[in-house]
């Protein structure tokens, strides 16, 4: 479980690096943008939250959970290479 983020703004040089990340893989249907934070987690470690926006769906199939688990394992893995000093959070947000 992650914390509720403490945040700053993510600093322009780093949100564009972390959006090329996410641009690398491609968003799937169903994610239509994504915010991205900084701040420290519940035990006070510098840790990134990236909060990909998707369609509110109540009963999402199979196949676009697994995207979505996909997606996020990936982007995941990605920013702990580009950052390893910050915890990345992954999350999905039902579009306002």
């Amino acid at each position: 479980m992650s914390a509720k983020p403490r945040t700053t703004k993510a600093p322009d040089a780093a949100s564009k690096r972390v959006g090329a990340l996410l641009k690398k893989h491609g968003l799937p249907d169903g994610v239509h943008g994504f915010e991205i934070e900084y701040g420290e987690d519940s035990v006070g470690n510098p840790a990134t939250w990236v909060w990909l926006i998707v369609d509110d769906d109540l009963k999402p199939s199979k196949k676009k959970i697994r995207r979505f688990v996909d997606l996020s394992t990936a982007v995941t893995r990605d920013l702990w290479a580009a950052f390893p000093d910050r915890r990345p959070y992954v999350h999905f947000r039902a579009a306002a």
